[in-house]
């Protein structure tokens, strides 16, 4: 039998405008076969798994590839290219702090294969617990199988952790 053709999706991270050193981006390709992504990065950024670290301003370059297996041809990389510029450590922390939080909102996921919900995290710039929180309730549970087309919700919050337009 010979092995099947894969393809990779891989959703461009987004591209900050300026971010602090040691900040993270996850990275989310998937293979359409269903085995792990591997990960190649050049630029100011280094991996740590499947999270991206920022170093340093300048352009970075992710590939995402899937070197196959019995089952499966290798799929044709995919590579992402992202732009930034790291804030000062200088002006990382403004003295005026902000303590407005929106009311409680909701997302939709929607499950476009079916998977296991492993984690559930709300996230800014890659990083949990910023300005956008997890609030308990929400129909999404981790541990739950869920099938191709299926929804549920995920409840957050927003506190912005500094004043001006985010």
């Amino acid at each position: 039998m010979n092995p099947a053709p894969q393809s990779i999706f891989f959703a461009p991270p987004t591209t900050p405008i300026a971010y602090f050193a040691g900040e993270t981006t996850p990275l989310m390709a998937t293979a359409s076969s269903g085995l792990a992504v591997a990960y190649t990065v050049t630029g100011p950024a280094t991996l740590s798994g499947s999270t991206l670290i920022y170093t340093g301003a300048g352009t970075v370059v992710v590939t995402a590839s899937q070197q196959g297996d019995a089952d499966y041809t290798s799929a044709a990389p995919v590579s992402q290219t992202i732009v930034i510029s790291i804030v000062p450590t200088a002006f990382a922390a403004p003295s005026t702090q902000v303590t407005f939080t929106s009311p409680i909102q909701t997302a939709t996921l929607f499950f476009a294969s079916a998977g296991t919900l492993d984690s559930i995290n709300v996230v800014t710039k890659g990083a949990p617990n910023l300005d956008f929180n997890f609030v308990s309730g929400g129909t999404c549970a981790t541990g739950t199988a869920y099938t191709a087309g299926q929804i549920c919700t995920v409840l957050y919050s927003f506190t912005p952790l500094y004043p001006g337009a985010p």
